[in-house]
């Protein structure tokens, strides 16, 4: 059975993750021998099925969301313990008002992380059972 790109991009991130808080696209594309475009592909892919979360730093550090640290999504965003915890408060809120959550529209500057904050809040509804898995679209 063959391996397919993507599954060796998170693998090698799986494997180099243990070593530190997360590890950068061109660190996969340079050890995989691939470009790092293809392998920043492969990395949104992953981040869209909620297997691995991203950093809103430059540059953008990657690793995996362990099955350990699903209760806590948010902790990867830049702000958590500070400027940004009552957003995230109410995020977490509008997933958890009965019976099906709320609709919740994230508006900002083009480059500010709101894809990356609706990837979080799809896999906070998905580890709350709120919605079940299915691909995420964003606009």
């Amino acid at each position: 059975m063959k391996i397919s790109a993507q599954d060796k991009v998170f693998k090698l991130l799986s494997e180099l993750n243990t070593a530190k808080d997360g590890i950068t696209a061109s660190e996969i594309a340079e050890k995989l021998s691939l470009s790092r475009q293809v392998v920043s592909h492969y990395l949104s892919r992953l981040l869209e099925e909620g297997k691995v979360a991203k950093t809103a730093t430059k540059p953008v550090y990657w690793s995996v969301i362990s099955k350990m640290k699903t209760e806590d999504v948010f902790e990867s965003f830049i702000g958590y313990h500070g400027s940004q915890s009552e957003i995230i408060q109410r995020c977490q809120a509008a997933v958890k008002y009965p019976p099906n959550g709320l609709n919740i529209l994230i508006t900002g500057q083009r480059g500010v992380g709101k894809s990356f904050l609706a990837s979080l809040i799809y896999q906070y509804a998905i580890n709350q059972e709120v919605i079940k898995k299915t691909p995420l679209t964003l606009f």
